[in-house]
């Protein structure tokens, strides 16, 4: 699957970004700019969260300056009403607010237990393969211990055969502990070069997904695993 890019700046936009720690995310709505495009995030509801373009369509002020109101973001100036979905659900003097009054939605999700996602932006050789099999491994180790670690391996333009003996005795490592290495968006000389070195003899060939979405909806079909919202932490 080609990733399809915006008309803006050349980010592939069919790919989860991080957006904020959860903590970040509370009563106030909170305004980032991601991929060089405006966007304010809110909670509609305790345990869900909702993404927004940071503008309203009346005179295009920063919806991250309103506040929430129910479960919809209302806007400073006017008083317009947004729901989670981008719909405008109130504007003084509409009896219906036209869908001109609408604003984009991107999709927004919190925590799928038991899968990491780490992106490692250098192509694999001599030089780096401890720094990655460390970060790697620290990621394995954490708790809850993950089930699936998912390589975002597009960056990953090589690997020469200093990293394939690392990934093989990391696999192996990871194995043991219960944990998947799993591989997306790897670039076809890459894969291929994965085969040449035998790889696939630990590494099962099945976790390599065209796509993160792909890889994320595979480890929900066998876990069951749903998104939610991470637990507060306790209080040192």
């Amino acid at each position: 699957m080609t990733p399809r890019y915006t008309a803006y700046d050349g980010y592939p936009d069919n790919q989860w970004w991080v957006a904020a720690h959860a903590d970040e995310v509370a009563d106030k709505p909170l305004g980032r700019t991601l991929l060089e495009q405006a966007v304010v995030i809110f909670r509609p509801k305790p345990g869900e969260i909702a993404v927004l373009e940071d503008r309203c369509p009346h005179r295009q002020i920063p919806l991250s300056l309103g506040v929430r109101v129910g479960e919809a973001l209302q806007c400073s100036y006017h008083g317009l009403r947004f729901g989670a979905d981008g719909r405008c659900l109130f504007a003084p003097g509409l009896p219906t607010p036209p869908d001109v009054l609408n604003v984009r939605s991107y999709p927004a999700a919190e925590r799928l237990d038991g899968c990491v996602i780490y992106r490692f932006d250098a192509p694999l050789f001599f030089a780096n393969t401890r720094t990655f099999r460390e970060q790697v491994r620290g990621l394995s180790l954490s708790s809850p211990t993950p089930r699936w670690i998912i390589i975002a391996a597009e960056p990953i333009t090589d690997v020469d055969t200093t990293a394939a003996d690392m990934l093989h005795d990391l696999d192996v490592t990871l194995n043991a502990d219960g944990v998947s290495l799993v591989f997306a968006e790897m670039k076809d000389p890459v894969r291929r070069k994965v085969d040449r070195y035998e790889l696939t003899r630990t590494i099962d060939p099945s976790h390599f997904f065209p796509t993160l979405d792909a890889a994320v909806a595979a480890f929900q079909e066998q876990s069951g695993a749903q998104w939610r919202e991470p637990a507060p932490e306790r209080a040192s």
